[in-house]
């Protein structure tokens, strides 16, 4: 049997190029979506994938990390201790940041957790300055009050 466009019925043909426009249609939507994506998106993208964040609902310090993070929080993997607290055993404090099997405390600017996570950190972000500040696990109150400035680096 010899295959051959011009051996197939007309309505073959029309869905077959169909398909064909279709598949093209999709193809350029991803690479456009993906060639559109911003410096900041893709370092937070690239933080997000190898960071893992452990937090509680009560922590101010916590809340403060997660204003860091800002439109980008969403990427990120959270585990709230207050809540699963059977995941946070090794934790003594939070905000702490799991990347690469070591733990980091603290709430950490774009540019460190950049650093930490070998990821090139692009364009402007705002971060904090480093603030060592971090909300003991076992404390219910909300007594732990100390606010970084923030700056915008490159």
């Amino acid at each position: 049997y010899n295959f051959s466009i011009y051996n197939m019925k007309k309505d073959t043909k029309i869905y077959l190029i169909l398909v064909v426009i279709v598949m093209l249609i999709i193809a350029g939507i991803f690479y456009i979506k993906n060639n559109n994506i911003t410096p900041e998106e893709k370092t937070m993208k690239c933080i997000s994938n190898k960071a893992i964040m452990y937090s509680q609902t009560t922590c101010v310090h916590c809340k403060e990390q997660k204003e860091i993070l800002g439109q980008y929080l969403s990427l990120f993997k959270i585990i709230e201790c207050d809540k699963t607290p059977e995941l946070c055993i090794q934790i003594t404090g939070t905000p702490n940041w799991e990347i690469n099997g070591k733990f980091y405390s603290g709430v950490k600017s774009i540019k460190e957790l950049a650093d930490l996570t070998d990821c090139e950190c692009n364009a402007n972000i705002n971060v904090v300055k480093n603030s060592s500040e971090v909300c003991n696990i076992n404390n219910t109150t909300n007594n732990c009050t100390a606010t970084a400035q923030t700056i915008c680096t490159k």
